[in-house]
């Protein structure tokens, strides 16, 4: 008999699988994103996302677990409320998708991740809290070294290239750049602690575009 595993995670994707059957992708503390199948309609409630549940299944076919049975502990219902809450979830969800796999350990991810899916409440905060998420992942994830000064000498950085800060002088046209004000909000979103201190600061639909490329281009 295969060994049962119980863990707590946070469920990203629901995909659909011959007939009734469906496949989901969870994020979770000590196995980083496994796959569960889902077999039967009785276990259908737990495949809405984005819940956070303790999560009981066996070893399946490859890297494909098979879900037995489940807790829902936080259906984080509040993201249903408004588009733009369940939108940045999803933006979350999918950089997730992209970065992690099976096996790779992150409590302080994951516990970032549980964090801001809960933090979602404030109509204005949606953009603001999406490119601080995607700068802590890339900085977690070992992809991002931000510094006040380039990295090739000692100018003021204005310019990220493939992780790096740079000047005008040592970047190619792969790099992403941001104005002194841009540059401020970057080392704010990444060094603060306190949600309080990242509501507060205003992230222009320019500036989330720029981070969101700047993701994108550093994976």
């Amino acid at each position: 008999m295969n060994e049962q595993k119980t863990e707590e995670g946070v469920l990203l994707q629901t995909i659909p699988y011959l007939r009734d059957q469906r496949i989901i992708k969870v994020f979770t503390e000590t196995h980083g994103l496994i796959s569960l199948l889902v077999p039967k309609k009785s276990l259908h409630f737990l495949t809405d996302p984005f819940l956070i549940g303790e999560w009981i299944y066996e070893k399946g076919k490859n890297d494909l677990y098979r879900l037995i049975d489940g807790t829902v502990t936080d259906s984080l219902s509040h993201l249903r409320i408004e588009f733009s809450f369940l939108q940045a979830a999803g933006e979350i969800a999918q950089d997730l998708l992209k970065t992690q796999y099976p096996e790779k350990k992150g409590k302080d991810l994951y516990r970032l991740v549980t964090v801001y899916l809960k933090k979602l409440k404030n109509p204005l905060f949606p953009t603001t809290l999406l490119a601080s998420f995607r700068l802590k992942l890339l900085l977690h994830d070992g992809l991002l070294a931000f510094e006040r000064k380039c990295n090739q000498c000692d100018k003021k950085a204005s310019l990220i290239e493939r992780g790096e800060s740079l000047c005008e002088e040592h970047v190619s046209l792969d790099s992403v750049a941001f104005s002194p004000a841009e540059w401020e909000i970057l080392e704010t979103l990444l060094t603060v602690r306190q949600f309080q201190q990242i509501e507060k600061t205003e992230v222009s639909e320019v500036l989330g575009r720029k981070i969101k490329n700047l993701f994108e281009s550093s994976l």
